[in-house]
C-alpha cells in the first residue's frame, strides 16, 4: 500500500506512531552515546549523571526534524494529488 492511498487519519496515526518510536530511539541513543563517550573513558573519575540529560536533548532535536519531514511529505502528497 502506498502512502498516497491512505486517508489522512490513517497517515496521522502512522506519523504519530513513527514519531513516538523515533523519540524513544533518539532518547536511548543519546543516553548511550554520552555514556559511552564520557563515562567509559579509562581516566574518568566523575559521575555520569549528566549523561542522562543527553536523551531528552536528542529527543528535543528529533521532534522538530520529524515534524519538518511530515510537513514536506504532506506537501509532496498534496502536490502529487493536484496533477
Amino acid at each position: 500500500m502506498k502512502l498516497s492511498e491512505l486517508t489522512w487519519p490513517m497517515r496521522a496515526v502512522a506519523y504519530l506512531f513513527i514519531g513516538l518510536v523515533g523519540s524513544v530511539v533518539a532518547f536511548h541513543a543519546g543516553m548511550q552515546f554520552e555514556t559511552s563517550r564520557h563515562c567509559s573513558a579509562p581516566n574518568f573519575d566523575g559521575e555520569c549523571d549528566l549523561a542522562g540529560l543527553a536523551g531528552p536533548v536528542w529527543t528535543a532535536a528529533f521532534i522538530p526534524a520529524a515534524a519538518l519531514l511530515v510537513l514536506v511529505t504532506e506537501l509532496m502528497l498534496l502536490r502529487a494529488s493536484r496533477r
